[in-house]
This record gives C-alpha cells, sequence and structure tokens, in this order.
C-alpha cells in the first residue's frame, strides 16, 4: 500500500523586529507551521524571542543566521521536526539605514530530504542568487520577501 502523502505547512513572516510580540504569536499559532521562516530578527530587541515563538508553536528545531548589525539581527528558520544546520551566506545588495550597512543573507537548513532557505532581499533577481549557488532543486523551497516591508512568499525550484 502506498504511503499516504501529508500536506507541509511552510510559512514565511517579517516580524519586523518584534515589533508586536502579542499579536505575532496569536497569528502564527493560527497558521500552525510545520517549517516558519522569519525575517527582521533583533536579537537585541528579543533575544528569548525566537524560542517563545517556537514554544507558542510547538516548533522542536530553532536556527538563526545574524547577518548584519554585529549578527544581532537576520533570518531564522524554525521547524517542528528535527532538522539541521546547512549553510549560512552573505548576499551582494543591502542599504544603508541611519548610517549603518544592512547586509542581506541566507539561511539554509535541512528538514529530512527537503532543504529550506530563508532571506529577506532588496531585489528581484532572486531565483538568479540560490541558482547560481546551488542551493535551488527539486526538494528546495526558498521563503523570501523581495523587498523591505513586503510580505510575500515565493517558491523557486
Amino acid at each position: 500500500m502506498a504511503a499516504a502523502k501529508q500536506a507541509l505547512r511552510v510559512v514565511s513572516y517579517e516580524v519586523q523586529r518584534w515589533s508586536n510580540m502579542d499579536a505575532l504569536i496569536h497569528t502564527l499559532t493560527r497558521l500552525r507551521p510545520d517549517i516558519l521562516c522569519l525575517q527582521e530578527c533583533c536579537q537585541k530587541r528579543g533575544p528569548e524571542a525566537l524560542q517563545k515563538v517556537a514554544d507558542a508553536c510547538g516548533l522542536e528545531s530553532v536556527h538563526f543566521f545574524g547577518h548584519t548589525l554585529d549578527g544581532l539581527y537576520g533570518n531564522a528558520i524554525l521547524t517542528k521536526s528535527t532538522s539541521t544546520f546547512v549553510q549560512e551566506m552573505f548576499l551582494g545588495g543591502g542599504s544603508v539605514i541611519r548610517g549603518h550597512h544592512v547586509q542581506r543573507g541566507a539561511l539554509l537548513v535541512e528538514v529530512g530530504s527537503l532543504r529550506v532557505c530563508c532571506t529577506h532581499l532588496d531585489h528581484r533577481r532572486t531565483s538568479d542568487v540560490f541558482r547560481r549557488a546551488g542551493w535551488c532543486g527539486s526538494s528546495t523551497i526558498c521563503m523570501v520577501t523581495p523587498r523591505p516591508w513586503c510580505s510575500r512568499a515565493t517558491s523557486i525550484a
């Protein structure tokens, strides 16, 4: 007998530096993610915030890549099942905010045979970046917010 297919809930969310933690947790718990990709995580404002979100959503593994502001600001991937860290990648582009260069970065983890990539970019040729890096394949999900302040997710393969 063939194994039954299961749906996998993948959610991408820009947390805007934990601006409203109660509303964020309320929203994310209702979405019931199996894999949660977060952008704009500020560890300076809420060093315990990632674990608080993981606990509220029943997520087991937490991975964070602080790619800017002295390693305190970046992207995270939280997963319901055990996941392993694969790679952090600094990307070109970025912006200058209040005199600070905001370096763009991407985080890649494996969940079983699936690879998941999370980033927050300020350019539109996202798929080219990941293809050149060899990250995209038939079992890769790339969650991207293509422009600042946009929470749209794009899946590329």
